[in-house]
């Protein structure tokens, strides 16, 4: 089951680029390392660069992603494996298919069928489900012939989802205690223990496929998006066309086609008038204006012009931008500091 994007945030255009980890050999200089993309003989490539701009790990991997755990998610000859933060290979195997570690464990599969690794690279739950999720508050969901179903980290089932059809189930991850999990028409919360809550039916997944964030969730009533709190009070009126999460005590919302934010009170902080916005992340959100990408800040003042043709979230001081046909770092006060 893949995880559900939201197009507008444009998150997986810039997903690549975003990413992060903590190495021990760059602490004093940079606590996180950011992947690269360059052009090699021919091909282009992945490798990691530091704060400064300084390539620390050479541009060799055919996909690089952010590092969880002390480890990163590579790609070499078309197979998965992890690098820690010198750049060894943990582990004697690649695999057709892993994700990004969560919670100590990563999802991978063999020989068409789901299991999960452990930091050392070695199989934790074995590859025999036919379906699964990444752990999310110590649970993932999996399929084990025709039943959905709930495991802790040690492989024990917590419960059934018995929701409908298994082929057209949908299933959020666990979010402050609780998941959104419904089928093509109707959504419900589910708590820890596999019981519906609230007892309120929702007409999409959409913006709750996301769950409860700082306390919230958005969720559609009658057509129109507000917010919920986690005893299923509404506690933010359904006015808006589209609602995502809060993060960092902002979420966009979208009213006439165009996007601005919200405080957790309600309040409008930013007017909607973007085509398209991200979350604030170290008091900045990258917007588009004119068909170009900027950066505001939390008062909503464009403080780097919309002059980029993509743009990702500000990570430990540097945002992943591109101009043209230029893949490019800069900082806070809009200075490159790597270009390829």
């Amino acid at each position: 089951m893949q995880r559900f994007v939201i197009r507008s945030v444009f998150y997986c255009m810039i997903a690549v680029m975003t990413f992060s980890f903590v190495s021990c050999n760059f602490l004093k200089k940079s606590s996180t390392l950011h992947p690269f993309a360059k052009v090699v003989n021919g091909k282009r490539v992945y490798g990691y660069i530091n704060n400064s701009g300084q390539e620390i790990i050479p541009a060799k991997y055919e996909m690089a992603y952010h590092f969880k755990d002390g480890l990163a998610r590579i790609k070499i000859n078309n197979a998965y494996g992890f690098i820690n933060a010198n750049d060894d290979l943990i582990g004697d195997k690649l695999f057709r298919f892993a994700d990004d570690f969560s919670e100590g464990l990563a999802l991978f599969e063999m020989n068409e069928r789901f299991g999960f690794l452990n930091t050392s690279v070695e199989i934790a739950i074995k590859a025999k489900y036919r379906n699964a999720r990444s752990f999310s508050e110590g649970k993932a969901a999996v399929r084990d012939k025709e039943t959905w179903m709930f495991i802790d980290k040690n492989d024990n089932k917590l419960f059934d989802l018995d929701y409908g059809n298994p082929w057209s189930l949908r299933i959020g991850d666990f979010k402050e205690g609780y998941a959104i999990i419904g089928n093509d028409t109707d959504f419900n919360f589910f708590d820890t223990q596999g019981k519906r809550v609230f007892n309120t039916m929702y007409p999409t997944f959409g913006a709750g496929s996301s769950g409860f964030s700082e306390g919230l969730a958005a969720v559609n009533i009658d057509k129109k998006f507000g917010y919920i709190n986690t005893e299923g009070k509404v506690v933010i009126n359904p006015q808006f066309d589209y609602a995502l999460p809060f993060v960092n005590g902002f979420a966009p919302v979208r009213i006439n086609n165009l996007w601005g934010f919200i405080k957790n009170d309600g309040t409008v902080v930013i007017e909607p008038k973007y085509l398209s916005v991200g979350q604030f992340h170290q008091k900045m959100a990258h917007v588009t204006a004119d068909n170009k990408f900027g950066y505001i800040d939390t008062r909503g003042r464009l403080v780097i012009p919309a002059e980029y043709d993509l743009a990702g979230d500000f990570l430990d001081g540097i945002a992943n931008v591109k101009k043209g046909s230029k893949d490019m770092y800069i900082n806070p006060m809009n200075v490159i500091v790597w270009q390829n």
